[in-house]
C-alpha cells in the first residue's frame, strides 16, 4: 500500500471530450489554410488591378526603351564625330534613363544602375570636354548593355511590384488576424443545450500569443521599409509573414487544446466526486490551484472517519497527468477508492510515488492553503 498514487490517464482520454461534447466548430478562424488564404489575398480583385496597373507601366517604359534604343541604332555613321550626334546621343540615352527610373531599377538591381548613372556622367564629361566620338561610344555600349539587361529588369521589377503589392495586402490581413483573439466553439451539454464559448488564445496559450505578437512586431519593424526594399528583402518579410501565421496559428490550436483539457479536468474531478460520494466521501473543496484554471485542478474528500484523499488533476506535455494522495493506509481506501478514481478516468494501471510504498502522504498534501499560494 502506498498514501500516493500516480494513475496512467490514457492518452485517448482527450478525445473523450471530442465523442462526448460534441465540439463543433463555429468560424474557421484559426486554420492552416488560413496561411493559404494569406498568401492568395494579394489576389483578390482590388489588388489584381493595382497590379495589374504596375505592370502596364512597366512594359511601357519597357516599349519606351525599346523605341529610344531603336533610334540609337539608326542614328547615321557619318555624324558620329559632329557634336549635334553626340548631344542627341545623350539626350536619347537620357531619355532610356527617365525610364530605368520609373521601373525602378535602382531599387531592384542598384549595382547596375550605378553603372548607367555613371555612363551619363561621363559622356557629360566627354561632351564638355570636345570628345564627341567617346560620348557617342559610351551611348552605343548603353544600347548593347540594355539588349542584354532590360528583360530581366522588366521581368523583377514586375515581380516585386507586385510583390509589394501583396505584401501591403498580406500585412493587412496579418493584423487583422492579429486583432481576433478569441476562437468560438459550441458545446453540446449532457441535458442536450448548446453553449457557446469563447476562448481566449492569449489566456489559454500566453507564451505562443507572445511568440506571435513579438514575431508581428518584428514584421511591422521591417514594413515600415517596404517602399525601398529589393526582391530578396521583400521576400524575408514574406518569409517573416508567414511565421507570424504559423505562429497564431500554433497560438489557437494550442489555446483550443488547453481549454479542452480544462474541460476534460472538471469532467474528470466531477466523475471521481460522485463515485466518492457513493462511497460515504463528502467534498471538503474543490479548486485550480493558484486560482487559474490553466493549473491544476485539485479536489479534496474525506469520510466520517477522517480519512482523506486528495486528486491533482495536471498537465504533461499536453496531456492529462493525476497523483491520489491517501492520509492513511486503510486497505478498503486503497482498493474501493482507488478502484472508483481510476475507473472514472478510464487508467488501467498506477504508478507509486518512490518513497511512499508504504507510508502515507503527510499532512501538509492536504492543506488547500498550500495550492492556493501564487508563485512569485
Amino acid at each position: 500500500m502506498s498514501g500516493r498514487k500516480q494513475p496512467a490517464v490514457p492518452a485517448e482520454v482527450i478525445d473523450y471530450i471530442f465523442r462526448r461534447l460534441e465540439i463543433k466548430k463555429l468560424r474557421n478562424h484559426i486554420d492552416r489554410q488560413e496561411r493559404e488564404n494569406r498568401k492568395l489575398s494579394g489576389r483578390l480583385e482590388q489588388a489584381q488591378k493595382s497590379i495589374r496597373a504596375a505592370e502596364s507601366g512597366i512594359r511601357e517604359q519597357k516599349q519606351a526603351i525599346d523605341r529610344i534604343s531603336g533610334r540609337i541604332g539608326t542614328l547615321e555613321q557619318k555624324e558620329r564625330d559632329s557634336r549635334e550626334f553626340a548631344e542627341h546621343s545623350l539626350n536619347l540615352v537620357k531619355e532610356l534613363y527617365q525610364a530605368l527610373e520609373k521601373m525602378e531599377m535602382e531599387r531592384f538591381f542598384p549595382r547596375e544602375f550605378g553603372t548607367y548613372t555613371d555612363q551619363i556622367r561621363n559622356m557629360e564629361a566627354n561632351l564638355q570636354n570636345g570628345q564627341y566620338q567617346a560620348c557617342t561610344a559610351l551611348a552605343q555600349n548603353w544600347h548593347t548593355l540594355l539588349a542584354r539587361d532590360v528583360p530581366g529588369i522588366e521581368q523583377t521589377c514586375i515581380e516585386g511590384q507586385a510583390l509589394e503589392i501583396e505584401l501591403n495586402d498580406s500585412f493587412d490581413q496579418v493584423a487583422k488576424m492579429m486583432n481576433i483573439t478569441l476562437v468560438k466553439r459550441e458545446f453540446s451539454t449532457k441535458q442536450g443545450a448548446n453553449q457557446v464559448v469563447d476562448i481566449e488564445i492569449p489566456l489559454w496559450a500566453e507564451k505562443e500569443w507572445l511568440a506571435a505578437k513579438q514575431e508581428f512586431e518584428n514584421a511591422r519593424k521591417l514594413k515600415t521599409g517596404l517602399g525601398r526594399m529589393n526582391l530578396d528583402q521583400m521576400k524575408e518579410l514574406e518569409r517573416l509573414l508567414d511565421t507570424v501565421v504559423d505562429r497564431v496559428n500554433h497560438a489557437g490550436f494550442s489555446a483550443e487544446g488547453a481549454f479542452i483539457r480544462y474541460i476534460r479536468k472538471m469532467d474528470l474531478q466531477s466523475d471521481i466526486a460522485e463515485k466518492m460520494v457513493r462511497r460515504g466521501f463528502e467534498v471538503v473543496d474543490n479548486l485550480f490551484q493558484e486560482d487559474d484554471p490553466r493549473l491544476n485542478n485539485i479536489l479534496l474528500m474525506e469520510n466520517e472517519r477522517g480519512e482523506k484523499i486528495l486528486v491533482n488533476i495536471g498537465e504533461e506535455a499536453d496531456e492529462l497527468s493525476m497523483e491520489v494522495d491517501f492520509n492513511t493506509l486503510d486497505p478498503l481506501t486503497h482498493a474501493q477508492r482507488l478502484e472508483g478514481i481510476m475507473a472514472a478516468v478510464g487508467a488501467k494501471d498506477y504508478a507509486t510515488v518512490r518513497g511512499y510504498e508504504n507510508r502515507p502522504a503527510e499532512e501538509h498534501f492536504f492543506d488547500l492553503a498550500r495550492y492556493r499560494e501564487r508563485k512569485v
